[in-house]
């Protein structure tokens, strides 16, 4: 069977995606996919493996299930696609170039916000890349974005929720 290189927009960060690297040797490891673990603070299996992965050490592989029972195996070849939807933030990624409003569905009072943003440096916002770009909005901006309110159309410009202590005018 050809192991197939993983279709353009795969999400990665699905709950149900398996993952396993494979090292040069045939020695296979799976790989912890822990959601609570990527982050900021803790560096999770997946997060270690990306980095070897660049090294050519190992290859990552992964594999999930569709909703019928089928189950797919892909290489992961575009390790940036990666580490966009996982949230590794890499040292050549530039500084977004972003406007931004109060959008006018926010209340103006309770724990969230919405914003209108637009990425004016050409920059996409959208489930594949999320990760990624929460934490850079937030090293910019220090806000708390909501993952949850960012849908998967790639959009330069779009409405998410924010954390209303979050924002400094």
């Amino acid at each position: 069977m050809a192991i197939e290189s993983a279709p353009y927009g795969i999400q990665y960060d699905l709950p149900s995606v398996c993952y396993f690297e494979v090292y040069k040797d045939g020695t296979v490891n799976q790989i912890d996919n822990s959601r609570r673990a990527i982050s900021d603070q803790i560096e999770s299996s997946l997060y270690q493996a990306y980095f070897r992965a660049l090294r050519r050490e190992c290859d990552i592989y992964f594999s999930f299930a569709d909703s019928n029972g089928n189950v797919f195996l892909y290489k992961a070849d575009d390790l940036d696609a990666l580490a966009d939807s996982i949230g590794i933030v890499r040292p050549s990624d530039h500084v977004h170039n972003i406007r931004w409003s109060y959008s006018k569905e926010d209340p103006g009072k309770g724990r969230y916000a919405w914003l209108d943003i637009e990425f004016l440096c050409g920059c996409e916002l959208s489930s594949l890349n999320k990760r990624v770009m929460v934490k850079q909005l937030k090293e910019m901006f220090g806000w708390e974005v909501i993952l949850s309110s960012i849908n998967s159309i790639p959009s330069s410009k779009r409405t998410i929720q924010v954390e209303r202590k979050s924002i400094k005018e």
